[in-house]
């Protein structure tokens, strides 16, 4: 099966919307999880957000997360399926297909010190390719004003951050970076097409622009970063 795609990043940094256009170009994540009323409610007090779905595949992070727990010799963790392959094939189609996968719990502490974080992902996952969403800090901040428990997902802002920089020092992950909210603002949409041609996709320009929608950005799109998407530099 060909290597994923990891899109990971901090909460209110875009990451639903990166996960949207690679799921679009050719990599699928399986499954579309749209923002039902019960989630809204969890998470952001009932109102309406990513209303076009989160591209978050909660049963195959539960799936991968329970496969690699066992290999790890946990045994309060049940094997759902030791055939990996065959959930993947069967999950995504023939074998070399492309295939994504977006968890913002990559970049978790709390699972980090749990040892669920990326170091475990990376370690099962040795080529994949990495997708860093990256936002200002403080746009990511009064993105999350609209949340439940604005003040934890604040918290994981940050530590996500911190995580993000030691992904960055890693010398044997294939890492991009992207700045959706500045990418976005391009007519083109350049950036979002460079990092699709990096990711040795092919841009699907009517299923993208169907798909983006400046006007569903939650709050204000802020401009930063030289060029909103680049090849991370692996050099210590």
């Amino acid at each position: 099966m060909q290597d994923p795609i990891f899109i990971v990043g901090a909460p209110g940094s875009g990451t639903s919307l990166v996960a949207g256009v690679i799921h679009y170009c050719g990599a699928p994540s399986g499954a579309v999880v749209k923002p039902t009323p019960e989630v809204r409610q969890f998470l952001y007090n009932g109102t309406s957000r990513n209303p076009k779905g989160f591209f978050e595949n909660l049963d195959l992070i539960d799936k991968l997360y329970h496969f690699m727990a066992k290999k790890e010799g946990w045994p309060h963790r049940k094997l759902l399926n030791d055939n990996i392959e065959g959930f993947l094939k069967d999950e995504f189609g023939k074998a070399g297909d492309p295939w994504s996968m977006k968890f913002l719990g990559m970049l978790n502490t709390d699972m980090d010190n749990e040892g669920t974080g990326w170091p475990l992902w990376k370690k099962y996952f040795p080529k994949a390719k990495w997708v860093i969403v990256q936002r200002p800090l403080e746009d990511i901040f009064s993105s999350v004003k609209g949340m439940s428990g604005p003040k934890r997902h604040k918290l994981w802002a940050m530590d996500a951050m911190h995580q993000i920089g030691l992904i960055k020092q890693q010398p044997d992950m294939e890492c991009y970076e992207i700045w959706p909210f500045s990418a976005i603002k391009n007519p083109q949409l350049i950036p979002f097409k460079e990092l699709i041609s990096n990711l040795g996709l092919e841009w699907n320009n009517e299923a993208v622009l169907d798909f983006v929608d400046p006007s569903l950005c939650h709050h204000d799109i802020g401009a930063h970063a030289e060029t909103a998407t680049e090849k991370v530099s692996l050099a210590l």
